[in-house]
């Protein structure tokens, strides 16, 4: 009648924690006023095999040749220009004539570059030139 409860039983365990392990130290960081700094290394980060914007093969961008403002383009071959070009894709506005600019832009160079950069990116879009 009056049964006991099995001692292995999970109604009379409790759970406990397990126990964690503890972690080392951290070493002290330096700072400017009580000293310990930490050694500096004694060597530099190697650069990487292509920083991007500068042109080198492995980064994919291709040297300018052709300064903006020393030879003239139309539109026509603006537009079918690539990076294998020579030419500085970013600018490729500036290798237009004085006159097929205002052609294609309907306003004046020193117009269009004091326009803020989305403004002369949306009009280069919409002339192809991007």
């Amino acid at each position: 009648p009056g049964a006991k409860a099995d001692p292995g039983s999970s109604s009379d365990k409790t759970f406990e924690m397990p126990k964690l392990r503890s972690t080392p130290a951290k070493a002290p960081e330096s700072n400017a006023i009580g000293g310990n700094a930490s050694p500096v290394p004694t060597s530099a980060p190697s650069a990487p095999s292509a920083t991007p914007g500068v042109p080198s093969k492995a980064s994919g961008v291709a040297t300018v040749d052709k300064p903006a403002g020393t030879v003239t383009f139309s539109k026509a071959e603006l537009a079918a220009m690539d990076g294998s070009s020579g030419i500085d894709m970013e600018r490729k506005e500036s290798y237009l004539s004085p006159g097929e600019f205002v052609e294609v832009f309907g306003m004046e160079r020193g117009v269009f570059d004091a326009m803020p950069l989305w403004k002369r990116q949306a009009a280069k879009k919409k002339a192809g030139l991007f």
